[in-house]
């Protein structure tokens, strides 16, 4: 008897809220993430300096695979993407690069 496996996954992309110009990088890549029902993506905006990310956190609004758009203040990486794994919901994820 074949088993069904759940192939879904999760992206997790820590980014800086200072790196702002990193943001199409993400989108470049989001279109292939889009092609996937089993892709979710996650991403994490670290605000350790308190900017405006309106702008950042609406360039992902369009994009049915990301699940959700976090603000946290760590002040480094992996504090940011520590903090998204409470919000993954499948068996696989993996974290990204920004760029």
């Amino acid at each position: 008897m074949n088993k069904s496996k759940d192939e879904s996954f999760t992206l997790i992309v820590p980014i800086s809220s200072e790196q702002a110009d990193r943001v199409c990088y993400i989108l470049d890549w989001l279109k292939f993430a889009e092609k996937y029902s089993t892709c979710s993506v996650i991403v994490v905006i670290d605000n350790y300096a308190d900017l405006d990310i309106g702008q950042m956190q609406e360039e992902f609004k369009n994009w049915s695979c990301v699940k959700r758009v976090l603000e946290v203040k760590c002040g480094n990486p992996g504090g940011a993407r520590n903090k998204a794994m409470q919000f993954v919901d499948t068996e696989w994820f993996q974290f990204v690069d920004s760029d």
